[in-house]
């Protein structure tokens, strides 16, 4: 899946295999949803008598499941399981179906220890954490949808490959329950039907490997299911999940960042069957960010549009268009740090910033684990300015705040120079000429209200000549733009004030001019 003549390639592809669940956390997967299946469909209990159909959906389903990030460590795996009860829609209610399910469940003596409280649209199961990995499953209780609903959707285009398979799902709301429309399996038949082309080229090499990886799993390559198989779709969509959980870490409008189906269904409307990592998340990103003229999502009467691939009626880009909604606006932002941090990665592949370029868009335990398989040197993963020798200087204010640095915050920077493409800058990195434009962005996961300030250092006796010299701590906003201006090395480093105490503090970021 990798290209060899490609080394980004190479390296997208391990990235996205230590985001992955290991086999044998899949077969532990594997057989706590066939057991809980087992009980909603045991003959003669109350969700038995109605036929069940208990399956897996979401990214489970799908082979693009990821370890979510939570706070400043990794969350728990996330099992989706959809019971399909077989019943009419006009001789039941959501709310009896809802109770359906999770009475059967809390009738089982270990999952009514292990359920939650009743959930807007599931029922989970939380499940204790083994060799420091926890699952939790959310079971969905649904039925059927019913003729009409289905013959819209054939009127909208659908085959009855993917109608067929759409159900109303069960919500509780503030005054009582509804129905809504979905279809989870249907979704993951598309998404699987554009991704087989690739899947089948790769399975037989990469059964073959994760065969001889985990043979204490496996007892022969046969035994390797197809759901471990990844192919460049599926790795791109574990990739762009994964960044933009660590992009949106912490931040102010964490709540706002790309929904999981969103991402899917764009990388599978935007994938061109390209067979390696790299050329398949840089199409798709591409394909994404030329949206008004690929047509992959619409701007219609000043409202968002991205149609569901299996329901037409359902716009995945509807909450884009709700009043004060910062949606889009977050996405797009994600967008630019997505093919901003994909050129870093490129740039630095062989250099000492490759190690930093990697933990920023996703994270220091995945930045460690690929270079260590890869046999690169490590440094610490502590801000850079701890790292490098800082010049000494007679000049520059010192922070006038008590320190309490119980938050963190990250400074990005970018060159541009007119004539030439704009370059992503790590902390101590590339060498830049004079003429530079330099543009230093501040990402902090601090409640606000807070104060941002920033202290730009020059240091050098061309600065010096030129009165130059800088120090003073000033107050600004969370973008600072600066420009080379004289040869040496330099510095800049951010503080967050908040209560006239300074909670969290960058480290500097060094800029060498020559």
């Amino acid at each position: 899946m990798a290209n060899a003549l490609d080394p980004l390639s190479g390296l997208l592809d391990d990235l996205a295999a230590s985001l992955d669940i290991p086999p044998s956390k899949y077969q532990q997967a594997v057989e706590r949803y066939t057991a809980v299946g087992q009980w909603l469909c045991a003959p003669g209990s109350s969700t038995g008598r109605l036929n069940p159909a208990v399956h897996t959906q979401g990214s489970f389903r799908m082979g693009t499941v990821i370890r979510p990030v939570v706070g400043d460590s990794e969350g728990e795996y996330d099992i989706d399981v959809v019971c399909r009860l077989q019943i009419a829609k006009s001789r039941t209610t959501p709310q009896n179906i809802k109770n359906l399910v999770g009475d059967r469940l809390k009738e089982h003596a270990t999952y009514a220890k292990m359920l939650d409280a009743e959930g807007r649209r599931c029922w989970t199961l939380e499940y204790a954490e083994q060799d420091g990995i926890g699952f939790h499953m959310d079971v969905l209780a649904s039925i059927p949808e019913d003729d009409e609903r289905r013959r819209v959707l054939v009127e909208a285009g659908l085959g009855p490959d993917l109608s067929d398979r759409a159900i109303s799902i069960t919500e509780k709301m503030d005054n009582g329950y509804r129905w809504h429309h979905s279809n989870p399996e249907g979704f993951a038949t598309w998404f699987n039907a554009i991704n087989r082309p690739m899947l089948l080229e790769h399975s037989g090499i990469q059964k073959q490997r994760l065969f001889e990886q985990h043979r204490q799993v496996f007892a022969n390559i046969e035994a390797v299911p197809d759901a471990l198989v990844r192919t460049p779709l599926q790795r791109t969509v574990q990739l762009l999940k994964r960044h933009r959980d660590s992009r949106f870490c912490g931040l102010q409008n964490d709540s706002e960042k790309p929904a999981s189906i969103l991402i899917t269904a764009l990388a599978g409307l935007s994938y061109r069957q390209e067979p390696d990592v790299h050329s398949a998340l840089i199409g798709v990103v591409d394909r994404i960010r030329r949206y008004a003229t690929t047509g992959i999502i619409l701007r219609q009467d000043g409202k968002w549009l991205l149609k569901n691939p299996v329901d037409p009626g359902e716009n995945l880009a509807d909450r884009w268009n709700d009043p004060d909604s910062a949606k889009a606006e977050a996405f797009f932002t994600w967008l630019e740090w997505l093919t901003n941090d994909l050129r870093v990665i490129g740039e630095s592949l062989e250099s000492i910033d490759l190690e930093e370029s990697l933990t920023n868009p996703f994270g220091a335990r995945v930045a460690r684990e690929v270079l260590e398989q890869r046999g690169v040197s490590l440094g610490s993963l502590a801000p850079l300015a701890s790292k490098t020798v800082r010049p000494e200087v007679g000049h520059g204010d010192r922070p006038p705040w008590p320190m309490d640095l119980r938050g963190r915050v990250r400074v990005t920077a970018q060159a541009a120079h007119k004539g030439f493409r704009t370059l992503g800058l790590n902390s101590n990195g590339r060498r830049l000429h004079k003429g530079f434009n330099l543009l230093f962005e501040a990402q902090a996961n601090v409640v606000p209200p807070f104060d941002v300030y920033w202290q730009v250092v020059n240091t050098g006796k061309e600065a010096e000549v030129g009165r130059g010299l800088r120090g003073t701590i000033f107050k600004g906003e969370s973008v600072q733009r600066e420009s080379t201006l004289y040869r040496g090395k330099h510095w800049i480093e951010c503080f967050v004030v908040k209560d006239a105490v300074c909670v969290a503090r960058s480290g500097e970021f060094f800029i060498n001019i020559e």
